[in-house]
């Protein structure tokens, strides 16, 4: 909300397109559901993103490659938003040290997002926790998890895409 009272002062027909967008975020999390399509996942996580990049600027850099064969699968709701989140909450965002998020889709039924580590000096409270919430609602929903790695200074989450019965 600080972001949108500054904008509104600044640009207001930025600051409208905000608040379409903060509407968009919070009518999808509100809704109880167990499962949702990929392509709805997406659709809730570029606007996430949108407003990030709004409040980081070009400090904070997307990279989306997702193949539309997978738009109908399966997945945890909110699971890539969280990773993004988790992301921008645990890494150094400046002008100086931009972060970059890639979310990509593989042919393993997978979809991945890889950041950079550029950690904070001071991590914050409740690290892995959002993690361990997501591979514990994967694993019952799905009786899947998702793949955790820190590699060469690299942090990757990769997703199960879930194939439904009617595909």
């Amino acid at each position: 909300l600080n972001t949108l009272n500054t904008m509104i002062k600044i640009d207001a027909d930025r600051a409208q397109e905000y608040i379409q967008k903060m509407s968009s975020v919070f009518r999808y999390t509100l809704q109880n559901k167990e499962e949702t399509l990929q392509e709805d996942e997406l659709k809730f996580t570029l606007d996430y993103c949108l407003l990030m990049q709004i409040r980081y600027g070009d400090s904070l850099v997307f990279y989306i490659r997702t193949d539309k064969k997978y738009n109908n699968y399966l997945m945890v709701p909110l699971s890539i938003q969280k990773i993004v989140e988790n992301a921008i909450k645990h890494n150094v965002i400046t002008n100086r040290q931009p972060l970059t998020i890639s979310i990509y889709t593989d042919d393993n039924q997978r979809l991945t997002v890889v950041n950079a580590i550029q950690g904070k000096k001071e991590a914050e409270q409740g690290e892995g926790i959002g993690l361990a919430n997501l591979t514990e609602r994967y694993r019952l929903h799905f009786q899947q998890e998702p793949e955790v790695s820190c590699i060469d200074n690299t942090f990757k989450v990769s997703l199960p895409l879930i194939k439904p019965n009617n595909l």
